[in-house]
């Protein structure tokens, strides 16, 4: 009998990654012919190719990027993708309840089993965490800008370079104009590190949360940053809230944005947000 093809993709940045052998790998599946592959750019039309042989087990190495990168591909497939988290966020894969360090998430992933979770589209881009315009767009765009390794502390320090001097973005959202410090729309909880953006946010409920910090005194620093990592958010006082299926943003002031933590730009000032249901399998 053939053994079935599982396609194990690594991003070979990724610090953590060294730690995987191929070895190591395929003794997490004895009964499955794995085939490894190198996350880079272009790499998709092998992964088309892939599908189109009908292989439909995948397991992702890497960041939010890479994930983003691959997950995108399976989306409304009968393929399922496991995660082993290698990146500096990893918020999907803390937020599906992951072991964030490599050998623990290979032992889940390879018995682990399937759930479909949803995913969000930016202006037609899918998004599996979060995404979003303002600050942490700002940070994102000078993060991807910036000559040194990824990590949280660069991250870090970059937060504490901007948010001193940052006033906002504005944005029209129904019939009104007005300022915002972040709008991030979130399918899972947080965006990484376990700091919760959207404490209530779940991938399958069928809702997007749209979290929107508002410009606040910056004295408020230290309580915004207690209360992204306790949960706490809902309880600041220049924080709003709502789910929703489908949303739109227009006259946006600054064009930045980011995707699960990437940088892109937008083509014109005008944000929209759906969700598609249960469009992507993931292994847990």
């Amino acid at each position: 009998m053939n053994k079935p093809t599982l396609i194990f993709i690594i991003n070979p940045s990724a610090g953590k990654g060294k730690s995987l052998s191929k070895d190591l790998v395929l003794s997490h599946w004895p009964n499955h012919q794995v085939i490894f592959e190198e996350a880079y750019d272009g790499r998709a039309e092998r992964i088309l190719n892939y599908l189109e042989q009908g292989i439909t087990e995948f397991v992702v190495a890497g960041g939010d990027g890479t994930v983003n990168d691959i997950a995108k591909l399976l989306v409304h497939t009968n393929a399922s993708m496991g995660i082993i988290p290698l990146g500096s966020g990893n918020g999907l894969a803390r937020d599906l309840g992951l072991p964030t360090e490599p050998l623990e998430a290979l032992s889940v992933v390879s018995n682990g089993t399937v759930r479909a979770i949803d995913v969000g589209y930016l202006n037609g881009k899918p998004f599996f965490c979060t995404a979003g315009v303002g600050f942490d767009a700002l940070c994102a765009h000078d993060f991807a800008k910036k000559k040194h390794s990824r990590g949280l502390w660069n991250y870090i320090k970059i937060i504490f370079e901007r948010y001193f001097s940052y006033t906002g973005i504005e944005a029209r959202y129904q019939n009104g104009i007005k300022r915002y410090f972040s709008i991030t729309f979130a399918n899972a909880g947080q965006f990484g590190n376990n700091a919760y953006i959207a404490p209530h946010a779940r991938v399958d409920d069928g809702l997007l949360d749209c979290a929107m910090i508002l410009p606040h005194p910056k004295w408020r620093f230290a309580d915004l940053g207690i209360r992204l990592i306790s949960k706490r958010l809902n309880g600041f006082p220049y924080f709003e809230h709502l789910n929703f299926k489908d949303l739109k943003l227009e006259d946006l002031s600054d064009l930045h944005a980011h995707i699960d933590g990437e940088a892109v730009d937008l083509e014109g000032p005008t944000v929209h947000v759906k969700i598609e249901e249960k469009a992507l399998k993931v292994i847990i």
